[in-house]
Order: C-alpha cells, then sequence, then structure tokens
C-alpha cells in the first residue's frame, strides 16, 4: 500500500447538505441543482415537543432552542421551497416564483439521554409525524446547519435535565459553537477555568451573585464577540425569569477577570492562556482520519456539520476522535503544528471486536503507523510547513497543548490505563520525523531481531528479511537464494533453530 497523496487532504471540504425528498436544504436556506438553477428555502413555522420516557409535551414558544443533554425533543419544520428564475412558455421572466410547502421532522438527542430516552423519542417523531414527512435524527453536536439555523442565534444547550431543580449550584460555563450568526447557539460545559480557550469567547454564569459574564479570549474574533454579547443578552431574560433574580450581564477581555469571575470556575489555575503566545491562530483546525481499507490506506476527513468560510476556531470535538474504531489514527493540522493522534488497543475479553495485538493485527498497526508518517511527511512538504513541529501523541495521555485544540475536554482514565501499560506517559510527544525513521529502518543485527517483541516496525513473521547478507548466511549457513528455495516447513525449522521465530 501507497501513502495518501496529499493534494486530496489540501482540497477544501464539500459545502453542508441535507436532503429532504430528494431535495438539498443546504444551509437551510436553499441550494442550486445540477442545472444551475436555484431553490430558496424560506422558514414558515416551528414546533417542538419535549420527550419524556413514556410521554411528550409541546413546548412553549419562549422555552424554543433550550435543549437539555440527558432528554430528546421533537422538532417540526414546516418550510417554503421555491424555484427561482421561471420563465414562461413564451421565455419571458415569470411574474410569480414556483414555490411549495413541505414538512420535515428532527428528533435531537442529547449526549446523555438513555437507550429508553433515545427509542422513546424516535416512536414519538412517528406519532408526531401526521403530515408523512422525512424524519432527521440529529445528536448532540451533530446538529446540520439548517437545524440550528431554525433558531436563529437563540439555541442553548444546558446540561442534565430541565427539571433537575438548581441546574447548576454555583456556577455555569456556555461556550460559542458555530460562527455563521444565524446558527450560533451556547452549549455548556463544565464550569473549570481548564475549559476556557483564548480563541474565542464564553458566558460565565455565577448564580450565588446572579451575574453572566460575557469573557473573550485574547484571540476571540470580532464576531465572536459579538455572537457572545448578543447571546448573553437573550439567556440574561431567560435566567432572570428561571431563577426569579434580577441577572446583571458584565463584559470582560482575557486579563481582566475579577476574583469572583475566577471562583466560578474553581480557581484560574488550569487555565492555559495564549496571551504570551506570538505565533497567529487565525485558522481553522483540520483532521483526518488515516487507515487502511479493502487494500488502500486511505485519509478521511472528520468533517464539522456547520462549516462555513468563517474561521473556526474549534471545529472538532474530541468524541469525533475516541468513537472511532480503536486503534486510530488521526491527523489533527492546527498549522503551527501537527499531530498524529494515536488511539489504544481495547482490551474488553468479552468484546468481538477486540483486537488483537498479536500477528496480522500488529503487522497491519505497524504498517498503517508508518504510511500515516510518510503521508503527513509528503502532506507537510506539499504545505512548506516544519515537519520538526510534527508530533505522536497518545489517547488518554495528550499534553495539554493539544487537548487545547478542542472546544472541551474529558480526561479518560480507562484509556490512559491502557496506553500506560504500553510504557507510555502523561504527556507524551514524540517528534515524527524520528519515530518515522525508526519505522523506515530496512536493515536490522541478528541480535536486535531475537529480542521480544522484535524492533517496532519489523514484521515479525519475516524476521529473516531484515538481516543483511553477511548475518542471513551466518545465521543459516546458507544463502538467501538457497533458503528462499526451501519447502515452507524447513524454513521454520530453521526459523526457530536461528532464533527467529
Amino acid at each position: 500500500m501507497q501513502p495518501c497523496d496529499p493534494k486530496n487532504l489540501i482540497d477544501p471540504p464539500s459545502e453542508p447538505s441535507l436532503i429532504l425528498e430528494g431535495f438539498d436544504v443546504g444551509r437551510g436556506t436553499g441550494s442550486f441543482d445540477e442545472e444551475g438553477r436555484q431553490f430558496i428555502v424560506s422558514s414558515i413555522s416551528t414546533k417542538i415537543w419535549h420527550v419524556k420516557e413514556y410521554t411528550y409535551q409541546l413546548l412553549p414558544e419562549e422555552e424554543y432552542g433550550h435543549f437539555y443533554s440527558s432528554e430528546g425533543y421533537v422538532v417540526r419544520w414546516k418550510y417554503c421551497v421555491k424555484l427561482t428564475g421561471v420563465k414562461t412558455l413564451k421565455g419571458k421572466q415569470s411574474k410569480y416564483d414556483v414555490g411549495r410547502d413541505k414538512v420535515a421532522y428532527f428528533f435531537w438527542q442529547g449526549k446523555d439521554s438513555t437507550l429508553n430516552e433515545k427509542g422513546t423519542a424516535a416512536l414519538m417523531t412517528v406519532e408526531l409525524d401526521s403530515d408523512k414527512g422525512p424524519q432527521v435524527l440529529v445528536a448532540q453536536g451533530k446538529e446540520p446547519p439548517c437545524f440550528t439555523r431554525l433558531f436563529e442565534g437563540k439555541m442553548v444547550v444546558h446540561s442534565g435535565r430541565s427539571d433537575s431543580g438548581t441546574k447548576f449550584s454555583h456556577g455555569a460555563l456556555f461556550i460559542v459553537r458555530n460562527e455563521e450568526p444565524e446558527e450560533a447557539y451556547l452549549l455548556e460545559i463544565p464550569a473549570s477555568s481548564s475549559c476556557l480557550r483564548s480563541r474565542t469567547s464564553f458566558v460565565v454564569a455565577d448564580k450565588k451573585k446572579a451575574i453572566l459574564y460575557v469573557w473573550h479570549g485574547c484571540q476571540s474574533h470580532s464576531t465572536v464577540k459579538t455572537l457572545a454579547v448578543n447571546a448573553t443578552k437573550r439567556l440574561k431574560k431567560w435566567f432572570s425569569k428561571q431563577y426569579s433574580k434580577d441577572y446583571k450581564a458584565k463584559e470582560v477581555s482575557e486579563g481582566g477577570e475579577t476574583k469572583d469571575f475566577w471562583n466560578v470556575l474553581g480557581g484560574k489555575a488550569n487555565f492555559m492562556s495564549l496571551s504570551e503566545d506570538s505565533k497567529k491562530h487565525d485558522y481553522t483546525l483540520r483532521v483526518f482520519n488515516l487507515k487502511s481499507t479493502s487494500g488502500s490506506f486511505e485519509a478521511t476527513e472528520v468533517l464539522n456539520p456547520a462549516r462555513s468560510e468563517h474561521i473556526t476556531p474549534y471545529p472538532i470535538l474530541q468524541s469525533q476522535l475516541y468513537s472511532a474504531d480503536q486503534p486510530a489514527l488521526f491527523l489533527v493540522d492546527a498549522v503551527n503544528e501537527m499531530y498524529l493522534w494515536h488511539g489504544w488497543w481495547p482490551n474488553d475479553e468479552d468484546s468481538e471486536s477486540r483486537a488483537s495485538t498479536t500477528g496480522s493485527a500488529e503487522t497491519r498497526w505497524s504498517n498503517d503507523r508508518r504510511l500515516a508518517m510518510e503521508t503527513i511527511k509528503s502532506y507537510t512538504q506539499e504545505l512548506e510547513r516544519d515537519f520538526s513541529q510534527v508530533f505522536i501523541v497518545f489517547a488518554g495521555l495528550e499534553p495539554k497543548s493539544f487537548q487545547n485544540l478542542f472546544p472541551f475536554w474529558e480526561d479518560r482514565p480507562d484509556v490512559a490505563k491502557i496506553n500506560r501499560s504500553t510504557g507510555r506517559v502523561d504527556g507524551d510527544s514524540l517528534k515524527l520525523e524520528t519515530e518515522l525513521a525508526k519505522l523506515s529502518r530496512k536493515e536490522y543485527s541478528l541480535e536486535e531481531l531475537k529480542q521480544k517483541p522484535p524492533p517496532e516496525g519489523v514484521d515479525p513473521s519475516r524476521l529473516e528479511t531484515y538481516l543483511s547478507e553477511a548475518d542471513f548466511e551466518k545465521a543459516f549457513n546458507m544463502t538467501r537464494t538457497a533458503f528462499d528455495a526451501l519447502a515452507m516447513w524447513k524454513k521454520t525449522n530453521l526459523r526457530k533453530k536461528a532464533g527467529l521465530f
């Protein structure tokens, strides 16, 4: 197998699309067909039902756009599709656009909702769909832009349940997601200073003092700052009604925080700032899954469902790495530096998909690693990047600089334990060019090949092929040509005798 062609990785990703009844609604505003005709989509109405384990209820309009991570919702979207530029039979421009009303149902599933609740939401969608329109599953964090656009920047995803009472004991932290103003929303994440990111803006809620802080990182773009301020104004009204307190809003820039601000987030110690970083961070992170399939080695880009022309500082979620089939390899391109992320070997003995770390699986993994490194090397050369700034990191043990490339990060002690057992340590960051040189080595001494396990990148089923001509004749008392002519059982006996089996 050959490494991937870097030109295929450099090409920009396609625009988001969503096909409903054979028609692409695009970002929720329409699209062009293959003949170049423009179809315009306009929203007519929205209805939302809150789904519980055995029932559902229609939400009041003031709650539209407020979702909870442990719950499910059904959203009915009525929209109109118009074809512009329609001509009359005489070839003249028609005075009227051709339009048709359509209906689609989305069932939104929170990431923390139970299997029963997810199943109920799907069943309720079928029950509510009196229009017999298309039904679309929307998983939290993977919302298509046409879904978030329904709320015109007013969407908020809260943690937990709507009926949990206190919601949060002292404070809450919300990150701004999506850069298109009509598609932006607030996502609640753990209220810790370790979750703050210098490249975007946040809303920090102090429940005790009834204050909403709009916090801007030192490299937050002006567009995102505006989105955060507008979202906070709306959230302030909602919080004031929800908690029967008159909430106030304050705008804070990185470096100008008060002691009260840091107290909400458990102190400042875990915050990693970019204020002293002289590098430019005006890029959109790109991530590719690198793996061999059906006899070829391929790179598949991990896409942000709401990708746009705007610079998106944190487009990819940690879960998109960890939910892949393991062990996985991902290229994470942060422009100033790049990473090859290594997954882990699942050790659940009851799992049918458990990977074996011996024999052909180990050989395939070594080959995939080498091909991934060669792909990244040619990718950096094509982009004229510094190959010395490409590093290998390991799942569960990622350094803070890597974790901060994602909008928030959850520690995975179970994965960390697996990778520590292979000799890796927390924060491990290896130079890729050094590791590639090891894997590219073609010749080893007899003593090196007798080691258990053999050197990394060596195929254990054909150890003798890595010997020099002199060492080969010394180990087998014959030439390589004579050895190749022997029957397989004789070769096996000679390998055992030489300690190469």
